[in-house]
């Protein structure tokens, strides 16, 4: 069975019923190449070996997607044809106006583009012929976290030996009279789930490790990851205790002792040497202790200091503290940058913190005085090495007996350095 909900909000099971929709509005009728392809999608029947075609096709255009937000020009350029063209038709009172531009056209405006874009797809039809296939979307457009516009996109691709990838693609420019878009507010964090495992559109998918929504357990007795990389944690030791506390977004896991931490896989998904970034809610129920929100030995850690900062480190002890200490018994966004790699030099602008959406100061940390600081994490234990509400006895010996006294909601991980706008997101309910 397909995923039902695949990434930027492409519904798949809805296609047969969402597709029609593009054609019955007046207005678009007009536009009689898009209507063509779309009514050519919308009636072709699913041929049998579709299933896993159709998935892979709607990845290619959900790449597009992703990469046009990041904007990341090397994933961009592994989906689109380097000879392939952009059509545009722009319609507004005066009528309709196509123009033409190339795919080079936007690699070169993305290289110099200051401005942050967000486009989201739904609602799909798909066509697939051997190697040629036709996906019409209808979708919105951001700039700088606004609304712009709305439309209909038209993606034409073509299945080469790298698989599939967009020859061209036909587009709508409509400003007035758009609907209002099934997924809700991109801004708006609504909560880890199997069609949303970033809680808001508007944080990418791109570079997504793990998602938890620190509430659901799967049949084998596992905490869910709703990242792709399937690194579900065990409750190694208190099974039943702690589930069920009030969170923000259904129930949290709460963390009361050192047998409440969750362990989580060796997976090479968490081999991370930076970039990376951790985003969680969290509500701290004591204060003045040396607690662990997250570790992986020989990796990386986040932790609260006895002086009450959260600390983002390396292995070697190169990271920054919050200047400011984060007060008890309240529910706050969290969220722990390192925008670099091994080898890089820690300073007060790569290490990052956003606590309730906003970025506030952080005070360089260097254990051993070296000079320059370097982001120098280790290697990653083959066991026993991440843990979450806990650091295992690889660490400094000492800390198997440090619990987390704490309740955390809607943990992630990236292996990519979140944005300004995402930690914004991240803090931001209804």
């Amino acid at each position: 069975m397909v995923r039902n909900l695949l990434r930027h909000g492409i519904i798949l099971d809805e296609y047969r019923q969402g597709c029609l929709r593009v054609v019955q509005s007046p207005r678009r009728r007009a536009v009689i190449s898009i209507v063509v392809l779309i009514v050519i999608a919308a009636r072709s029947p699913l041929p049998s070996f579709a299933q896993s075609e159709v998935e892979r096709v709607l990845n290619t255009t959900a790449t597009f997607f992703d990469a046009l937000s990041m904007p990341d020009t090397v994933a961009l350029g592994k989906v689109l044809l380097r000879d392939g063209q952009f059509y545009s038709l722009r319609i507004d009172s005066a009528g309709a106006t196509a123009r033409p531009s190339s795919h080079e056209d936007t690699f070169s405006m993305l290289a110099q583009n200051r401005e942050r874009f967000l486009e989201r797809g739904w609602n799909p039809s798909v066509s697939i012929h051997g190697s040629v296939a036709v996906v019409s979307t209808q979708y919105d457009f951001y700039v700088n976290g606004s609304f712009s516009h709305c439309g209909t996109d038209v993606f034409n691709l073509l299945k080469t030996d790298g698989g599939w990838m967009i020859s061209g693609i036909t587009y709508t420019v409509e400003r007035d009279g758009c609907a209002k878009s099934p997924l809700g507010s991109p801004y708006i964090y609504q909560g880890i789930r199997p069609d949303l495992p970033t809680g808001a559109s508007g944080i990418i998918k791109s570079g997504l490790v793990s998602a938890y929504d620190m509430e659901t357990v799967r049949d084998d007795g596992r905490i869910q990851d709703f990242g792709p990389s399937g690194n579900h944690g065990e409750v190694e030791f208190n099974q039943n205790g702690g589930w069920g506390t009030g969170g923000l977004f259904g129930k949290s896991r709460r963390f009361e002792t050192v047998e409440d931490g969750i362990y989580l896989p060796e997976n090479k998904s968490l081999d991370l040497d930076g970039p990376l970034s951790i985003a969680l809610w969290i509500r701290v129920r004591t204060l003045g202790l040396h607690q662990h929100i997250i570790a992986c030995d020989d990796k990386f850690a986040l932790w609260i200091t006895p002086h009450n900062n959260v600390r983002l480190s390396d292995s070697r002890g190169h990271g920054m503290d919050t200047a400011q200490p984060i007060s008890a018994n309240e529910w706050f966004s969290l969220v722990a940058v390192f925008d670099g790699t091994v080898g890089d030099q820690v300073t007060a602008t790569n290490p990052r913190f956003y606590l309730k959406g906003e970025r506030v100061d952080g005070t360089l940390v260097n254990r051993f005085g070296d000079d320059p600081p370097l982001w120098n994490p280790g290697a990653l234990y083959p066991s026993d090495a991440c843990h979450i509400g806990f650091e295992s006895h690889q660490g400094m010996e000492s800390h198997v007996t440090l619990p987390l006294k704490a309740d955390i909601d809607e943990l992630m991980i990236f292996s990519r350095a979140l944005s300004e706008q995402e930690a914004r997101t991240h803090a931001t309910r209804e």
